[in-house]
């Protein structure tokens, strides 16, 4: 008998956030759908960014929105595994971490690719007219 005691006494002992399955009703609500937009956002941009036409500028503008949704859904993710936010939402921030990434790699590629194109063309144009004077 005591030993049922012990054990309901050791049970109310444990908060209920920590026991296995639980998290604080008052911490952070998770952003995950938030994020995955901005990181769907941020994926368009980067494969725009791989288009001949209008590549680098969609690269100059994939390349912060990535970023930022990166380091915000890192830090969501910092916060899950630390107990401050829903953690619910951790699979969702997760892949909207993945895609940032991608569509970082992609802004960063157009932007890069676009861009030295842009610069060697306005180079040889201008060698041709110091030519020509």
């Amino acid at each position: 008998m005591d030993d049922d005691r012990e054990d309901i006494e050791a049970e109310e002992s444990i908060p209920p956030w920590e026991r296995p399955g639980c998290f604080r009703r008052d911490c952070e609500p998770h952003r995950g759908n938030l994020l995955a937009s901005l990181a769907c956002a941020g994926l368009t941009l980067g494969c725009l960014a791989l288009y001949p036409l209008y590549g680098l500028v969609f690269g100059l503008l994939g390349i912060p929105v990535s970023l930022c949704n990166r380091y915000l859904a890192k830090a969501d993710l910092a916060k899950m595994q630390a107990g401050r936010m829903n953690p619910y939402g951790e699979g969702v921030t997760a892949s909207a971490k993945n895609m940032s990434t991608l569509g970082l790699a992609f802004s960063i590629a157009g932007t890069v690719v676009w861009g030295g194109l842009l610069l060697l063309s306005w180079w040889t144009q201008c060698r041709l007219l110091r030519k020509l004077w």
